[in-house]
């Protein structure tokens, strides 16, 4: 039994646990505020943005209220964008108000229409996280010049088998392309290495296509989906083209 001294000494353990507690999400939450506008601010300079929208209201890049009539370009953030930027923010920082438990040893795998921002994110990603970005369309050309497409630098000063990457766009690459006589499942036999690269050495990659995970699986076979499932984070992105 616990004598009053002890009694005492503990509820003052509890209160002050609890405004520490207290505190500590007052400051996670403005961490959170900060790293959703580095963001948003990393985009604008990508896309040469000069404003924001968000709910029929107007912001500058540092979230003061504008016209929009003096901006030529402005990032318009959606609650999907919203949330997207969310996912990020906890991806990136491990913060977030609402955690999703999202893994940052994952790769990302971003699914969404032309123009909701999907190589927008891809950009801002590169900058602060440093890995190249190459197109499908890039793979399956140096395939077909009879390269070996999964450990060519692409321009880059190290083979891609020893760097993070990003692939933009899935999907709009042949599905089969022939090199010097033989037909190359090239994509499929692409995202297979890097997987094992995740797998053997955690390196990562991103990817953006238009395609769902149906059509994914239907493209590039039920291996190649398992493998997408396992090792990325998967983030569906809606809502209407921000291209002007």
């Amino acid at each position: 039994m616990k004598t009053i001294s002890e009694l005492v000494n503990l509820k003052n353990f509890r209160i002050e646990t609890e405004a520490d507690r207290a505190e500590n999400e007052q400051q996670m939450l403005k961490a959170i505020k900060l790293n959703r506008l580095a963001l948003i601010q990393q985009m604008a300079l990508i896309t040469g943005a000069q404003a924001i929208k968000r709910n029929n209201a107007y912001f500058d890049l540092n979230f003061n209220p504008v016209e929009p009539a003096q901006f030529r370009k402005i990032i318009e953030i959606d609650d999907n964008f919203n949330d997207v930027l969310l996912l990020l923010s906890e991806y990136l920082y491990g913060e977030s108000d609402y955690p999703k438990n999202i893994d940052p040893q994952k790769s990302l795998l971003l699914i969404g229409n032309i123009g909701v921002g999907k190589t927008t994110i891809l950009r801002t990603l590169m900058k602060l996280q440093k890995f190249y970005i190459l197109s499908a369309t890039d793979i399956t050309d140096v395939a077909m010049q009879g390269e070996n497409f999964n450990t060519y630098d692409y321009g880059y000063k190290r083979p891609l088998n020893q760097k993070d990457i990003a692939v933009d766009d899935l999907g709009t690459e042949p599905i089969r392309v022939m090199s010097y006589g033989n037909e190359l499942a090239v994509m499929a036999s692409f995202l297979s290495h890097r997987y094992n690269l995740w797998i053997n050495q955690k390196i990562k990659t991103h990817i953006t296509t238009n395609l769902s995970m149906h059509e994914i699986e239907d493209r590039y076979g039920l291996r190649v989906y398992d493998r997408l499932m396992e090792m990325c984070e998967i983030i569906v992105m809606t809502g209407e083209s921000k291209r002007r």
